[in-house]
């Protein structure tokens, strides 16, 4: 759906392992991701767009770093990091 306005848990397990991750270029992504690490980015409803950006990651130069740096990326994201910031946001609370 196009309205959809969260990040699927799918999207951090490609990054994990090491899968090359083709993300639409909307306001939620672009601000999820960081300088470090940003995917192959195609225009949203542009097959075309989608197509090249396939293409282009294919034939990226340099794609194994691109693929590590992803892994690396989706390593901040596991469930004790995230549990952890809830129990520290918690604590932070009492």
């Amino acid at each position: 759906s196009k309205d959809y306005n969260g990040m699927p848990i799918k999207l951090i397990e490609y990054l994990a392992s090491g899968r090359i991750t083709v993300v639409a270029s909307t306001p939620l992504y672009k601000s999820f991701f960081s300088e470090d690490f940003l995917p192959f980015f195609y225009i949203p409803g542009n097959h075309i767009s989608l197509e090249d950006t396939i293409l282009q990651a294919l034939k990226f130069p340099k794609l194994d770093d691109k693929l590590i740096k992803g892994v690396h990326f989706a390593s901040q994201f596991t469930w004790q990091n995230r549990t952890n910031k809830i129990l520290e946001h918690y604590f932070k609370l009492l």
